[in-house]
């Protein structure tokens, strides 16, 4: 039951990975659609500048971190054995 249960945390983490991933790629795209396909009038061509390059930064750098996530946490010791068996035996 415990194993089942370790096993759904990890699958569900991982396609939290994904999900992050797949709405970087959209905020990347969208940005680049703003840039260089949507019409928009000369006086607003400053706004659409700003507001289209930061989702492609928002877009790389949720991609950036959607490589780099950890699939466990580091500060979580795996180890197998217990603390508890270690100070027994030093008595």
């Amino acid at each position: 039951m415990a194993e089942k249960v370790r096993y759904d945390l990890k699958q569900i983490h991982m396609q939290i990975k994904y999900l992050a991933a797949i709405l970087s790629v959209i905020l990347l795209f969208g940005g680049l659609y703003l840039m260089f396909l949507y019409d928009v009038p000369d006086t607003e061509m400053a706004t659409n500048t700003w507001v289209s390059l930061t989702l492609i930064i928002a877009g790389i750098a949720g991609i950036i971190v959607s490589l780099l996530w950890k699939k466990r946490n580091p500060l979580i010791d795996d180890t197998d054995h217990n603390d508890d068996t270690e100070d027994e035996g030093k008595r």
